[in-house]
């Protein structure tokens, strides 16, 4: 059942952030968040799909906008 969620997630939002990402080309400013977004929307839908509770719940959480700024921010103090 998951994994039926998460391609719809994966699917809805995918195609959001490739019309962004098209839309901030157009108007010459690099897409930088439709990027990030993308990423961390493979990384959720490869959790979404594999089976456990674990990895659904951190899948799930990828999704979410707190979650992905958080993670961006503390890899970038990593470098």
């Amino acid at each position: 059942m998951t994994a039926l969620i998460g391609i719809f997630l994966v699917r809805k939002r995918g195609l959001s952030l490739l019309f962004n990402a098209r839309q901030s080309m157009s108007e010459g400013i690099m897409p930088t968040n439709e990027i990030k977004g993308g990423i961390f929307l493979l990384i959720s839908g490869l959790l979404l799909i594999t089976p456990g509770f674990f990895t659904d719940c951190i899948g799930f959480a990828g999704f979410l906008k707190p979650v992905q700024n958080l993670i961006a921010t503390k890899a970038k103090k990593t470098k």
